[in-house]
Order: C-alpha cells, then sequence, then structure tokens
C-alpha cells in the first residue's frame, strides 16, 4: 500500500471511529448502567492480546461475566462458550448474542492510530 493510501486509510478509520463513538455514545452508557445495575464490577472488560509482529495490544469490551470467574477451557485448550455458561449474567447474554459487547472496539481503533 502506497504512502498516501495509508494516510487516507489513518484518517477516514479515525473520522468513521469517532463518527461511531459519537453515534453510539448513548447505547454505551445505558449499556454500561444495565450491566452494572445487573452485576458488580466495572461495565467494561479489558484484554491484552498479541497482534502483527508480535507486538501486544489492549481492547476493550463491555463486561460479559462476572467479576473473578474462573477461566474455563476445554479439553482441547479453547474457550469455554456455551448458551448455558452460568459465568454470564441476564444483560451478558443478550450482549453476546447481539454483538453489542464488542462496539467498545471503536475505542481501540482510536488508540491504534497514535
Amino acid at each position: 500500500m502506497k504512502y498516501q493510501q495509508k494516510v487516507i486509510k489513518a484518517i477516514m478509520d479515525i473520522v468513521l471511529s469517532l463518527l461511531a463513538l459519537f453515534f453510539f455514545s448513548p447505547l454505551f452508557l445505558f449499556m454500561g448502567l444495565l450491566i452494572k445495575l445487573d452485576s458488580k464490577g466495572p461495565a467494561l472488560f479489558r484484554q491484552t492480546s498479541v497482534g502483527k509482529d508480535g507486538k501486544p495490544f489492549t481492547y476493550y469490551k463491555f463486561r460479559t461475566m462476572y467479576v473473578n470467574v474462573l477461566d474455563i477451557r476445554n479439553p482441547d485448550g479453547s474457550t469455554f462458550n456455551a448458551e448455558d455458561d452460568p459465568r454470564l449474567t441476564r444483560v451478558d447474554r443478550f450482549l453476546r448474542k447481539t454483538t453489542l459487547d464488542d462496539l467498545p472496539l471503536f475505542i481501540f481503533i482510536l488508540d491504534s492510530k497514535k
């Protein structure tokens, strides 16, 4: 990708992320409030993963589990996911089904453009 294309893409990423954050901010507040009312703990979950070239990055999502629950793995080491997972709260089940728990990833896009 040429330098000009990279600059244009970075600008578009920033502008579209800012618009999405502005547009979805009332929904962010509402979902954060629902999470706080449904279970104790922070509304956002922070996780560090390994990205391109082995560089670690941190991203945020709406919390979809109770705080301080055990990490359950399948026999092959993959993450345990089930419809009836007792670690999920009522609100969190809805967030996962609708993938609304991923909306804070727009913050990651802005953070990655520093």
